[in-house]
């Protein structure tokens, strides 16, 4: 499967408010600075894969010179055209690479020879198709492709890559929208105990005015008061910190607040499966934009270590031509015969090369096999540390459950305290200090709900960021 994004799909695990999430991603995605230079690496990757196509190219060649002799050498260097011997020649030709593994070549040449020894000067024109086919190395055009498949995969990649990026910035963003709700629903919960606490304050200082109780518990619920208000502002200056850095992740300096109530936190938990259910080995290992990425880094790795295993081969290459030779006293394209008895010729030959030694090729060879071998080994690692992520989520999962109904019972128990020593208070048979314990248990207990909250949400952000969000954003 090829590991590619384009767009992060949009199928969330966790909904706090309609689609604000939805909306944050989206807006992540496009300001985010680590994501543009994915994409930008991406575009780079493809371009690479262009750039192999030059090979099948053709090419067209010009020559033109005067020789004094006629040496035929039995092979020529690179890039060096041999001419006619005792002639001024000119020549051109087209060289064009077939994808099905040879080389079609056709030319002309027209030239004046020189001291013929019956003619004098003699005028020729050469017209010259020829065709070579390589048997051995880089047979059917192995070498290209091998480079093809390496680039590709090299491209594969770097999409994979782009998946990881945003799979990143994805879980990052939902951690910090959890914590921003999390964080409200803690104001609500300070707030709540605040407003408790004026009340008690109230009552005492109305109690001690009648002498029901001491002056010393109204210091007491006063004392409590600038206690819960000191927790309050800390709470709001926490909840702002986190609306800043989720700002932040959205690319933006702007103040940002949430649609949602400070409810939703906890009616998000129902949207959380009772057991998530951890993918099979290759859903995940294909899932996940690291271990993707991986696995693609091993298939170009391979195609290299193909390549220059090719490369180390012998050469064998069958070449075959036809020809067609006009010649003239006079410079014309007519197609008299004076030297040659025939205007139309054929050839074909067999030539074999082969280097003394492949220390190049075989090095690079065992360089690329010994990567794949560390990738390998890394591939392994990735799957373990995944393994172990999703693992490590799901045991959170079930302990913020089990936390969250512990804390379920807990808060009818101490709602039911607060209500019953608040009126053994109001009827002068009970302390301030019984009144203040029983608010600061229920506030504890209401505080420890939103933080049970909170850890079963992160939890399975966590595992569903572990499972490579099921396949979301991959391209078949």
């Amino acid at each position: 499967m090829r590991c590619a994004t384009i767009l992060l799909l949009l199928a969330l695990p966790l909904v706090l408010c309609g689609d604000e999430l939805s909306d944050f991603l989206q807006q992540a995605e496009k300001a985010n600075p680590r994501v543009q230079a994915a994409l930008q690496r991406a575009e780079q990757a493809r371009q690479q894969i262009l750039e192999t196509e030059e090979f099948l190219d053709s090419s067209l060649y010009l020559a033109a010179g005067r020789t004094e002799e006629d040496r035929d050498m039995p092979l020529e260097p690179p890039h060096y055209n041999q001419l006619t011997g005792n002639s001024l020649e000119l020549q051109g030709g087209v060289e064009i690479p077939l994808a099905q593994g040879a080389y079609v070549t056709t030319g002309f040449s027209t030239r004046k020879l020189y001291e013929d020894s019956v003619y004098g000067h003699l005028y020729q024109n050469l017209a010259t198709l020829q065709l070579s086919i390589p048997l051995w190395r880089d047979r059917g055009f192995a070498v290209y492709s091998h480079r093809l498949s390496a680039a590709r995969a090299e491209y594969e990649q770097s999409l994979c890559d782009l998946l990881a990026v945003k799979q990143n910035l994805r879980h990052q963003l939902e951690l910090a929208y959890i914590t921003a709700y999390e964080t409200m629903a803690t104001c609500r919960v300070k707030e709540e105990a605040t407003e408790r606490f004026r009340r008690l304050v109230k009552e005492a200082k109305e109690l001690a005015r009648l002498k029901t109780i001491p002056e010393y518990q109204v210091q007491e619920t006063e004392l409590e008061l600038q206690i819960g208000l000191d927790d309050e502002d800390a709470a709001h200056n926490a909840h702002q910190l986190a609306l800043v850095a989720l700002a932040t992740l959205l690319g933006s300096q702007e103040n940002l607040e949430l649609a949602g109530q400070p409810q939703a936190l906890i009616d998000a938990c129902t949207l959380v499966p009772e057991q998530p259910q951890t993918p099979p080995r290759d859903q995940l290992l294909a899932h996940r934009g690291d271990t993707a990425a991986l696995a693609c880094q091993i298939r170009a790795a391979r195609a290299q270590a193909e390549r220059y295993e090719e490369e180390a081969k012998d050469s064998l290459t069958l070449s075959a031509g036809l020809s067609y030779l006009g010649e003239s006293e006079k410079y014309d394209l007519h197609g008299y015969r004076k030297r040659t008895s025939d205007n139309l010729e054929g050839e074909i030959s067999l030539t074999w090369r082969r280097s003394f030694s492949h220390r190049g090729a075989r090095a690079r060879q065992e360089r690329f096999q010994a990567q794949v071998s560390e990738l390998l080994a890394d591939l392994s690692q990735a799957e373990l540390n995944a393994a172990s992520q999703l693992r490590q989520a799901e045991l959170s999962c079930l302990s913020a459950r089990r936390r969250i109904d512990i804390v379920r019972q807990g808060i009818a128990a101490a709602e039911e305290t607060v209500r019953a020593e608040t009126q053994r208070f109001q009827l002068g048979e009970g302390s301030s200090k019984a009144v203040l314990d029983a608010q600061k248990n229920l506030t504890d207990i209401l505080q420890r709900q939103t933080n049970a909250a909170a850890d079963l949400l992160r939890a399975y952000a966590d595992f569903r960021h572990a499972a490579g969000y099921g396949g979301e954003g991959l391209i078949p």
